[in-house]
């Protein structure tokens, strides 16, 4: 297996695409903010579960080395995320993705910010007595990315572990003629 991400660009930061062929060649794209998503996540193993299970000293534990362990999952996700089997998986599962050739280095290291990002701002809100923003962030970030491109952290996972041709085709639906080649049945 070979992973060699590809050189993307630098500007503009962020882009609004979530398709072919502007997604996942720029720092941020939409599918950003499925990686802070992975950042709460981790937040509850490193940061939570594990100082109570192991009786860890919360403090230091959560702003050190819960963050990088969080940021070391984060960058094997990646590569894993750009192996040739997975992005195969996305090409064949996913509505939005069937011209997606992996993240170039500028979006994973977006996605490593991201991560850490999402961590943080879990790590504070705990920290700051308001878990529910988390929750709250949660549910506004996967209704939002349904809305604007119809996938979201829970269907692309679902989507990769039990594809469902209608899904893709509904995802198909609203690429523009440019990002696409894959057309839905009728």
């Amino acid at each position: 297996m070979k992973w060699f991400p590809h050189n993307g660009y630098w500007w503009p930061l962020y882009v609004p695409e979530w398709y072919h062929p502007r997604v996942s060649q720029h720092f941020f794209d939409p599918y950003s903010f499925t990686h802070i998503l992975h950042g709460f996540i981790f937040y509850a193993i490193f940061g939570w579960w594990l100082p109570v299970a192991a009786a860890i000293d919360n403090n230091h534990w959560i702003w050190y080395e819960g963050s990088l362990l969080a940021l070391l999952l984060e960058f094997l996700i990646e590569v894993a995320e750009n192996s040739e089997y997975v992005i195969e998986l996305y090409r064949q599962n996913s509505g939005t993705s069937e011209l997606y050739d992996g993240d170039s280095w500028q979006n994973i290291v977006g996605d490593l910010i991201s991560s850490t990002f999402g961590y943080y701002v879990a790590a504070l809100s705990v920290h700051y007595q308001v878990p529910y923003f988390v929750g709250l962030w949660t549910l506004v970030s996967e209704i939002g990315l349904l809305l604007y491109m119809r996938d979201c952290l829970l269907l692309c996972t679902l989507s990769l572990l039990w594809p469902s041709q209608t899904v893709k085709d509904w995802q198909a639906e609203i690429i523009p003629p440019e990002g696409k080649i894959y057309k839905p049945r009728s």
